[in-house]
């Protein structure tokens, strides 16, 4: 079963912090996605952010394992996005308000040299939102809480401690 991620901007809302970026589908949980993440790209985040979220509009099905010395594309070795080779997919954003509708359970965000490891949760009970077959909750009855604050410049985080 995959755990669905996003790679995001932050964005500021008059509700206050937001995000804004792609989807990301297989093994989007902080020792998957996240180590990726902080250890892929030579910590440019300019590039990162660049070829991740602006260059691929439909998202990914994984960058984790992913060969970069390769092209992209759903049918490639290279990493697997959605815009390229046979799927050519639409563009989509993932934001802050409809993430937990697309099943999406962890958001990596990105502000100057930091990477905010969200999760999203239920506001009732506050356990964990699980995300299943595209499917998650009503954005209206999950809140984004920050489970880890990582500096892109500093040391690799314990991953397994955020999940």
């Amino acid at each position: 079963m995959s755990t669905r991620g996003c790679i995001a901007r932050r964005t500021n809302t008059k509700a206050g912090p937001g995000f804004k970026g792609r989807y990301h589908h297989w093994d989007g949980y902080p020792s998957g996605l996240g180590k990726t993440l902080f250890g892929h790209f030579k910590k440019d985040l300019k590039a990162m952010l660049k070829y991740l979220i602006d260059d691929h509009p439909a998202g990914w099905s994984t960058i984790n394992g992913a060969d970069f010395t390769k092209p992209p594309g759903f049918d490639s070795s290279g990493p697997s996005c959605y815009c390229h080779g046979s799927r050519s997919e639409e563009g989509f954003s993932v934001t802050h308000k409809n993430a937990s509708d697309s099943g999406v359970e962890y958001a990596y965000v990105f502000e100057k040299t930091t990477m905010f490891v969200l999760s999203s949760c239920y506001k009732e009970g506050g356990g964990k939102m699980i995300g299943m077959f595209g499917c998650g909750a009503e954005a209206d009855k999950v809140y984004w809480k920050v489970i880890g604050t990582v500096d892109l410049n500093g040391k690799e985080p314990k991953w397994e401690k955020m999940q």
